[in-house]
């Protein structure tokens, strides 16, 4: 009798983190909320299979596309993604996908957007990782190696260059590390 009871109660328990980590992956309410203002049609930007194959290899648990971080150093999570979105394009006279690398900052209970850059057409071999405070980076144009300060954006071209976004003083500045 008491076997009955006790199993369904462990299986719920077990289940529980599964159903935390899912909710807590969501994006919250005011950023979609500005993201479908700002750029109707949004979507993640898709990504190569060999970024895919990459990130299952390397990050299992991460996303290309998506990462949190404090990267203002406010002990407060912050969002950094790549999205896409249609925009016309008058030098083609068409439709195209526009990129966007994009950071929300957590102020308080808002969030401010940062657009880091924007550009067209999509790149599928484009990703995000998160470089955490107090790790080298490596500066290419300089060649210099530092600390990064608070967490940082890195953005990849897979296999080709990268760089990374460093927040300071109330802006991101971006530093080549590789070409």
């Amino acid at each position: 009798m008491k076997m009955k009871i006790l199993i369904p109660f462990l299986l719920c328990f077990l289940t529980l983190p599964i159903t935390v980590v899912s909710q807590s992956d969501q994006l919250s309410k005011a950023i979609s909320s500005t993201l479908n203002k700002r750029f109707p049609g949004w979507r993640f930007s898709e990504v190569s299979v060999g970024v895919q194959q990459f990130f299952k290899e390397r990050f299992p648990d991460a996303r290309p596309n998506l990462i949190k971080g404090d990267f203002d150093g406010n002990g407060q999570m912050d969002y950094a993604m790549l999205i896409e979105h249609g925009n016309f394009d008058e030098s083609e006279k068409g439709f195209t996908q526009v990129v966007e690398k994009l950071a929300f900052l957590k102020k308080g209970a808002k969030y401010k957007l940062y657009i880091l850059e924007e550009y067209a057409p999509a790149q599928p071999i484009l990703y995000l990782n998160l470089a955490k405070k107090g790790e080298v980076g490596k500066d290419f144009q300089n060649n210099t190696k530092y600390r990064y300060p608070n967490d940082s954006i890195t953005i990849s071209y897979f296999e080709k260059a990268g760089g990374t976004y460093i927040y300071r003083k109330g802006r991101f500045r971006h530093v080549l590390e590789s070409d």
